[in-house]
């Protein structure tokens, strides 16, 4: 029963995570002042828009793109340029998710810049969000630290109920012979 408990306690400390609490500041297409995207066709259409964030440094930018398509084949391409970072990604299948670092400053540009190829039509929901997480050097310090205590205690908390079993058998091998 103890080395159910021992291996149940291991487990948990070995699927233990590490978390970051930090102060991340999101927006949904709604607030930067974009209704739904509708786009009916084949073109180009471009948005813009600033964002206003109390962060500086570096940062994680992690956009969530929720969408329709019409026809599945159509072909679909959104291109976002975050003051001076751009990525640019396919829509297949929704919902997209896209990140990316970059230096954060006050006040941020965002353009995005959808190009459609194919019949159909493409709607971007508003509810489309867009979340800027600070990254500290001592954070990601400390996530290799942790990393590197995890593959370390990963092995042990596996082999440690093998090592308990070992020295409760041997115990119990000693007591009967004192016995005998």
């Amino acid at each position: 029963m103890r080395l159910i408990a021992i291996f149940i306690v291991s487990i948990i400390f070995l699927g233990t995570t590490y978390t970051i609490c930090n102060s991340s500041v999101s927006f949904t297409f709604s607030d930067l002042g974009f209704a739904d995207i509708t786009m009916k066709g084949i073109g180009i259409e471009t948005y813009s828009a600033n964002l206003t964030a109390n962060i500086e440094g570096k940062v994680l930018v992690s956009i969530i793109l929720f969408f329709y398509k019409e026809y599945g084949n159509a072909y679909i391409e959104i291109t976002f340029y975050f003051n001076n970072e751009k990525i640019s990604a396919q829509l297949d299948k929704s919902p997209k998710n896209i990140s990316f670092m970059t230096e954060d400053i006050f006040n941020n540009s965002l353009k995005l810049v959808l190009y459609k190829l194919g019949l159909g039509t493409i709607t971007i929901f508003s509810n489309s969000t867009i979340s800027l997480s600070p990254l500290h050097t001592e954070q990601t310090e400390n996530i290799e630290n942790y990393n590197l205590f995890f593959k370390v205690a990963a092995p042990f908390t596996l082999l440690l109920p093998f090592i308990i079993r070992y020295k409760q058998i041997k115990k119990r091998n000693e007591e009967t012979e004192i016995i005998e």
